[in-house]
C-alpha cells in the first residue's frame, strides 16, 4: 500500500527534475555577475572620487603651509633690509631674527622628513577614516 504513495512522488521528482534540465542557469548567472561588475564599478568611482579629493586636500594644505613660511620669509628680510638701511640694529634684533631664522629652517626640516617618512601613510589614515560622500 505505501508503494502506491511512493507513484506520485516520483512523478513530482521527475517533473521537477525536468524544470531543472530547462533551467537556464547561465542567464541567472549572467544577471548576477552584471549585478557584481555593476557593483564594483562603482567602487572603482567612488575611491577615483576619495583619491581625487585627498589629492586637491592636500595641494590645499601644502600650498597654504609653503605660503605661510614664504610670507614669514619676506617679513623677516624685510626686517633685516629695514635694520641695515637704518643701521641701528640691536643685540635684541639680531637674536630675534637669528632664532626666527631658525625656526624657519627647523620647519623645513620638518616638512621634509614628514614628507619622505609619514606624509603617504597619514594621508592613507585620513583617507580610510573619512567616508564617501
Amino acid at each position: 500500500m505505501l508503494t502506491s504513495e511512493l507513484y506520485p512522488l516520483a512523478d513530482e521528482i521527475n517533473t521537477l527534475s525536468d524544470r531543472f534540465k530547462i533551467l537556464n542557469t547561465q542567464n541567472i548567472f549572467e544577471k548576477y555577475r552584471e549585478k557584481l561588475q555593476q557593483w564594483r564599478l562603482d567602487c572603482y568611482q567612488k575611491i577615483d572620487y576619495l583619491f581625487e579629493q585627498k589629492c586637491q586636500e592636500l595641494d590645499r594644505r601644502l600650498t597654504e603651509k609653503v605660503q605661510k613660511q614664504r610670507e614669514e620669509i619676506d617679513r623677516i628680510l624685510s626686517k633685516v633690509t629695514e635694520l641695515i638701511h637704518e643701521q641701528e640694529a640691536t643685540q635684541k634684533d639680531i637674536d630675534l631674527l637669528t632664532e626666527t631664522i631658525h625656526h624657519l629652517q627647523i620647519n623645513q626640516i620638518n616638512f621634509y622628513f614628514y614628507q619622505q617618512n609619514n606624509g603617504v601613510q597619514k594621508l592613507a589614515n585620513i583617507a580610510y577614516y573619512r567616508p564617501y560622500h
